[in-house]
């Protein structure tokens, strides 16, 4: 598992090592990135040896990284509106670089997720997300990725750039 981007308690960074300190050994969770909860991570990943930390990449190697990894995380706590409702790059990144994602099970990212069968949602809090790495398989990861790999071209930029004059009603 990866965790990308800003590590905060915010972002649901103490949830995922207060779950990940509980599970088995063969789970692994990688935090690559900055931010305030920096040392809380450095501190369970010499303690714990299935959490682990990497400096933040430059932006044009996030993919790189990101694509090494079996499924993304992108778990934000409901503490706002703007979280509640976001559809955050990360849970895209992690798309294009072709691995499945746990999302939030707010509106916006389970419709994503849901709809295409890109991954799994759940409530924030560490119980259920213990409850859910626990019980997913490399089986079921790599079913998962089949279908991320099918429909990511759905979500680059690529494909989304032909809507824009659409959007704007001016011609191309």
């Amino acid at each position: 598992f990866i965790y990308q981007g800003l590590i905060s308690s915010e972002r649901g960074i103490d949830n995922f090592l207060e779950a990940f300190k509980e599970l088995p050994s063969n789970k692994h969770i990688v935090f690559m990135g900055f931010g305030e909860s920096v040392s809380n991570v450095k501190e369970a990943s010499n303690t714990y040896k299935n959490i682990h930390f990497h400096e933040a990449v430059p932006y044009k190697e996030i993919s790189r990284y990101s694509s090494g990894a079996d499924v993304g995380l992108s778990i934000l706590l409901n503490s706002c509106l703007n979280h509640y409702f976001c559809l955050p790059n990360k849970l895209f990144e992690y798309i294009i670089s072709g691995i499945p994602v746990i999302v939030s099970d707010f509106p916006d990212m389970k419709d994503v997720v849901a709809t295409n069968n890109l991954g799994w949602t759940t409530q924030p809090d560490v119980n259920s997300i213990r409850e859910l790495i626990m019980g997913i398989t490399i089986k079921d990861v790599k079913r998962k990725q089949e279908m991320v790999i099918q429909n990511r071209n759905k979500f680059s930029w690529e494909h989304e750039e032909m809507f824009i004059p659409q959007i704007f009603n001016f011609k191309k």
